[in-house]
């Protein structure tokens, strides 16, 4: 028998702070949470992204941690959480240089955090960085700040490199883009509330049809190519099921694997729901506040990097078994009907569906294996 080849995810996170930073641990432990798993929540399945932490002395070396490995992943992303006590202490400097040249190939990323309004008092290459700034919050805003912005940087990250070896993007990766879909009756002014908060408050991009569709184009083709590279974000207001393209948004979303997000605002009722609206993330939220609109936002953005990893975990799980399909979220009738083959192995993301589920749809395609890497196991050849 052959030695299996070592587990290579295509993400790791790597957060660095100094030992005598007494909220650098509260801030990695949060990072963790998010983005691996919540220990305090077992049966919460987490993006199970594997995340380290380098702060206290490794073996041998009375000052400074482990060095980190970034090729242990096909992506590297190192945080820096950088206080005073970064600052102040000379030893670090050369640890932090060497995480900087690691992480220079365009593979990697390091991302400095600047918790201190001297945190850019580091070597001239540091300072250089572009940090994501948290220093002039209070603590209690920090963590949140932190995870939303990190999260569309991973995004980031990934997007800039296509799957299958492909070369990444040229210059700036681009932005995670917000597709905003909504059913003008009712909706009109939350979905211009978001667009409208979105340019204001972050570096994400939005597409809104009423303003993006330039005169002259076909509105169906526009539509089309627009959601093949967004995520989407349904506001499900009271009309949103009895309009046309707002159903067909939702159905080229789902059969091409976007990741697509639902924000329940209705107010009365609606006589039919749309049923392919089921099987997503669903968040009640007032859009017409900031607070709704961050929250919205934020799992937009967690629905995004979700997709962008699982795909790629997924396809590295199950390189040697040629499965008849990968499914990014839970597998469902309408996922599965563009499968390329009818019958053989399909993986979707833990946890597995109930038996009722599962029952129905081997009912309708009795020759899938529907299961999830946890049990793959017990049915690869």
């Amino acid at each position: 028998m052959t030695t299996p080849p070592p587990f290579h995810p295509p993400l790791a996170l790597h957060v660095v702070w100094h030992p005598a930073f007494t909220a650098g641990r509260d801030l990695a432990h949060a990072l963790y949470r998010h983005l691996s798993r919540d220990v305090h929540q077992p049966r919460f399945r987490g993006l199970g992204i594997p995340v380290f932490f380098r702060s206290l002395p490794g073996p041998g070396s009375r000052d400074l941690p482990l060095p980190v490995p970034v090729d242990g992943a096909e992506h590297t992303a190192v945080v820096v959480l950088v206080d005073d006590e970064l600052v102040v202490d000379e030893r670090w400097e050369a640890y932090l240089l060497s995480l900087l040249e690691a992480t220079a190939d365009g593979h990697h990323r390091l991302f400095p955090v600047a918790l201190s309004e001297y945190a850019y008092e580091l070597h001239p290459r540091l300072a250089a960085l572009n940090f994501i700034r948290l220093q002039d919050l209070p603590s209690e805003e920090r963590a949140p700040r932190l995870l939303g912005s990190l999260t569309h940087e991973l995004c980031r990250l990934l997007l800039a490199w296509p799957r299958g070896g492909e070369a990444p993007a040229p210059g700036v990766p681009a932005p995670v883009t917000l597709f905003i879909s909504h059913a003008k009756q009712d909706a009109a002014h939350l979905a211009e509330g978001v667009r409208d908060y979105l340019r204001r408050h972050t570096a994400l991009g939005s597409f809104l049809d009423t303003n993006d569709i330039p005169p002259g184009m076909d509105f169906g083709a526009v539509i089309n190519e627009s959601l093949s590279r967004a995520v989407v974000l349904a506001i499900q207001s009271d009309a949103y099921a009895s309009r046309e393209w707002c159903r067909r948004e939702v159905l080229i979303a789902k059969r091409r694997g976007c990741p697509l997000v639902v924000v329940n605002a209705m107010t009365a009722g609606e006589l039919r729901s749309f049923p392919y609206l089921g099987n997503t993330p669903t968040l009640c939220a007032d859009l017409a506040t900031e607070a709704g609109i961050t929250a919205a936002i934020e799992l937009a953005l967690y629905e995004t990097l979700k997709w962008l990893y699982l795909a790629r975990h997924l396809e590295s799980l199950t390189g040697a078994l040629e499965p008849a399909g990968l499914l990014w979220n839970a597998a469902e009738l309408l996922s599965v009907l563009d499968l390329p083959h009818r019958e053989g192995l399909v993986v979707y993301p833990d946890p597995p569906l109930g038996e009722a589920e599962r029952a129905l749809l081997q009912e309708v395609l009795p020759g899938l294996r529907l299961v999830t890497p946890t049990l793959l196991p017990w049915v690869a050849p």
